[in-house]
């Protein structure tokens, strides 16, 4: 398939394979935050419901208007590391950067290793940014 709707925690999603000179970006747009995007990138032509479901639950980077109608382009950032925090936490990485950019600006929300970008819902995504601008408050005073 080329294209065709996934449902995910975050809502449901609709998905479109555009070709590229080596393989295709796979772009996901939410069904009723016309605004949010996701974008990941597989080497093939077409996938499978399964697949694509599986790709949009880690994209490349997410776009995400918030509740102000500002949009922030979001991705998750490994820690400096983190090969060596995994091993000693039996494989799995302990905490992820979920950095939210717009512009000059930049925040940066701490999340558990497990965390999937697509799967964050709106709500979610909302509370993450408070937290994160909070932080950067607190630094600044």
């Amino acid at each position: 398939m080329q294209s065709g709707t996934i449902e995910l925690e975050s809502g449901k999603w609709h998905w479109t394979i555009i070709p590229q000179w080596t393989g295709s970006t796979v772009v996901y747009q939410h069904r009723e935050r016309v605004h949010d995007e996701m974008r990941s990138w597989v080497q093939e032509l077409e996938l499978t419901s399964e697949e694509a479901h599986k790709l949009a639950l880690d994209p490349l980077e997410r776009t995400w208007m918030d509740a102000d109608g500002l949009k922030w382009r979001l991705t998750l950032e490994l820690p400096v590391g983190w090969r060596r925090l995994g091993s000693s936490s039996g494989g799995e990485c302990p905490g992820m950067s979920l950095i939210f950019k717009r512009g000059g600006i930049r925040r940066v929300a701490e999340v558990p290793g497990s965390t999937k970008l697509g799967g964050l819902s709106n709500k979610q995504l909302r509370g993450l940014l408070e937290e994160a601008s909070r932080d950067i408050e607190h630094v600044s005073n």
